[in-house]
């Protein structure tokens, strides 16, 4: 085929495409988020360490609990069962010193490993009236 040819073929259907489309019609249908996740209130409660696990799909319906463990610099550990509530595990510590954390969220009933997290708390943020970190799971896999 020569290059005529060609560029009649692509016209005509470039021009089918779009005369296909009326007012009501789009080319580009809106598309809408199925699974909205959950909003975190940003601040979750009086304490100074607030660690969130938020689901980053679908919420299924089976209750979860999760064994959540604290590790501060010092090697002091801190566990403490939590509930999930509407797919969000909150965590939260009312210890207020600057240093490295480790959070770890095990699945309470078989200790899979549903997320961790460390942070470091500086001088700066022991300033502040809250220390907030989200971090994601897959809620359905637990």
């Amino acid at each position: 085929m020569n290059l005529s040819v060609k560029l009649i073929l692509v016209s005509l259907f470039l021009s089918s495409l779009f005369s296909c489309s009326t007012t009501n019609d789009e080319l580009f249908p809106e598309t809408f988020e199925v699974n909205q996740l959950p909003q975190i209130d940003p601040i979750v409660s009086q304490h100074f360490i607030n660690v969130s696990l938020v689901p980053n799909g679908p919420i299924c319906d089976k209750e979860i609990m999760a064994n959540v463990e604290i590790i501060d610099s010092q090697g002091n550990a801190h566990n403490q069962v939590v509930v999930a509530k509407n797919g969000i595990i909150d965590f939260t510590y009312d210890k207020k010193a600057s240093g490295n954390y480790s959070v770890v969220f095990k699945d309470f009933e078989t200790n899979q490993l549903m997320g961790s997290v460390s942070f470091y708390l500086s001088d700066i943020d022991m300033n502040k009236d809250y220390y907030l970190k989200t971090i994601e799971y897959s809620n359905c896999n637990f």
